[in-house]
């Protein structure tokens, strides 16, 4: 399933190459109203751009700290993450011969 950090940038990439693609579409319109709304098009493309480079910078700092404290925590209390793991296995396994 799908995280809602990952769909909201996935949703904000879409806006962002749909926006350029209209951007790409009207490049040759002219007249004060249209190049008013492609400014400001452009300028809410690179914010929303910019913010998706935020979001997945901070997902990945998280990511990795994530992975630090489990990995601490693996190598810290070693016999109680392989009893975990076994207990893991063995439920996987029973679950699977019921089926």
């Amino acid at each position: 399933m799908e995280r809602f950090d990952d769909k909201f940038i996935d949703d904000l990439r879409d806006l962002a190459n749909n926006a350029e693609k209209l951007l790409a579409a009207t490049g040759e319109q002219t007249g004060a109203e249209i190049l008013k709304v492609r400014n400001r098009l452009e300028h809410s493309l690179q914010n929303v751009q910019g913010q998706i480079i935020d979001v997945e910078r901070d997902l990945l700092k998280q990511a990795k700290a994530a992975a630090k404290t489990t990995n601490r925590y693996v190598h810290e209390n070693a016999w109680a993450s392989i009893g975990l793991a076994s207990l893991v296995g063995i439920a996987a396994g029973i679950a699977i011969a019921r089926r």
